[in-house]
């Protein structure tokens, strides 16, 4: 008999790896009505936990009502709804296992693990998983997770952080029990639905004055200067900065075929990013895009080459101290922010150098597409937006916006 009990009760391990097919066999029952004393009695299987925390199918009963007072019919009338859910619930065993162990056993393998291994998103789902989610509902059935229960989380974390991070909570846990539903381990509608956000404050994007990037600059370390003055009139992303190998770049007046793209002259080729060390593709087809070289970003770039003579075409045009790419958090938070706060301006980052690109952009007279194309953001393809001649265009409109000057 123990033996026998023993092959139902189910591990957390063992209830995620259970197949449908195999619960929805054990989901067929109708339930046997009987008498039990005076009342009408319904039993039935259904998962019952034990007090480790496991879950066994075993029969249990249910009285319906007394026998004076209901027929046979009436009281199968109130059997079956009863019969009905526990059969549902066979079917969707998984809701008895706690948010955490789903996340373990289902997300992390199928979902998390399904993204970009050199991206973001991994890193941005575990970090909201282990600050925010688990802490708090880690212990709780998928089951037993409703509107207040995820209410309660996201006001309590407004209390502590910003909107937009509150915004990333409510949507982590809404992807988890997404993807439950999907595999119908979760069923209705989701609790994250209608969910009151606090309001999002914009945080306004900020650009250097041409004075603010000449003073950053000079504030540098000498090998870095031509990084930023780099970044500052190319719009690149740091990772794809620290992504850039030689043989991306033409320097000279001729087309140049490398890999199969084709490089214009005085031209560069955005293919990879360098992230989390690794060598990734940009975030959409719009990121690989060519990107015309004015003069202050040829002399940064002839600034480099001089400094590496030997470098092959594989190698980064800005290395890091070991000759491989650059640690983009390094340069940010060793050398950029230290520069920053030395000239007084502590809330400019690598990432400003953007922003600042595209300032220099529009004040030169570019258009919204041609601010679109460049920095990556456009939709269309990179072959149907650039020409010889649109490269040109731009590049002038460049050598037109005044820049910082290297030293």
């Amino acid at each position: 008999m123990i033996a026998a009990a023993k092959r139902h009760i189910l591990t957390p391990a063992r209830l995620l790896a259970l197949q449908g097919d195999e619960l929805r066999r054990k989901g067929g029952q109708k339930g046997t009505l009987g008498i039990n004393g005076k009342q009408w009695q319904i039993r039935y299987k259904d998962w019952i936990t034990d007090t480790d925390g496991n879950l066994e199918w075993k029969e249990t009963s249910k009285s319906l009502g007394p026998v004076s007072s209901l027929s046979r019919r009436a009281a199968r009338a109130l059997a079956d709804p009863i019969v009905a859910k526990a059969n549902e619930q066979s079917q969707c065993v998984q809701g008895f296992a706690t948010f955490e162990q789903f996340v373990d056993a289902r997300f992390r393998p199928e979902h998390i693990a399904a993204l970009k291994s050199t991206g973001t998103g991994k890193a941005f789902y575990e970090s909201i998983l282990r600050k925010h989610v688990l802490p708090t509902l880690g212990k709780v059935q998928l089951k037993d997770v409703d509107f207040s229960t995820v209410q309660r989380l996201v006001s309590a974390k407004s209390q502590k952080y910003s909107g937009q991070t509150v915004k990333h909570i409510r949507n982590v846990i809404s992807a988890v029990l997404r993807h439950a539903k999907k595999l119908k381990m979760f069923s209705g509608d989701l609790p994250t639905d209608g969910i009151l956000l606090p309001r999002l404050e914009p945080t306004p994007r900020r650009a250097m004055t041409v004075e603010q990037m000449n003073a950053l600059i000079a504030a540098l370390p000498p090998k870095h200067r031509p990084l930023m003055a780099f970044l500052t009139r190319t719009g690149l992303r740091i990772g794809e900065a620290a992504g850039l190998r030689w043989k991306r770049v033409n320097l000279t007046a001729e087309t140049v075929i490398h890999d199969g793209f084709m490089i214009p002259p005085h031209a560069l080729i955005v293919v990879d990013s360098y992230i989390r060390g690794q060598y990734t593709t940009p975030k959409s087809s719009a990121g690989v895009r060519v990107v015309a070289l004015a003069s202050v970003a040829l002399e940064a770039l002839h600034a480099q080459r001089t400094a590496h003579p030997t470098a092959d075409d594989e190698a980064p045009v800005f290395p890091g101290d070991r000759g491989g790419p650059m640690n983009s958090n390094n340069f940010q938070k060793r050398h950029v922010k230290k520069a920053a706060e030395k000239i007084g301006q502590p809330w400019i980052c690598s990432h400003v150098a953007r922003h600042t690109f595209a300032t220099l952009l529009h004040a030169a007279g570019a258009t919204n597409v041609d601010r679109r194309t460049v920095l990556g953001h456009s939709a269309e393809s990179m072959s149907d937006r650039y020409t010889h001649p649109d490269l040109l265009r731009i590049r002038a409109l460049l050598d037109a916006a005044e820049g910082p000057k290297l030293g």
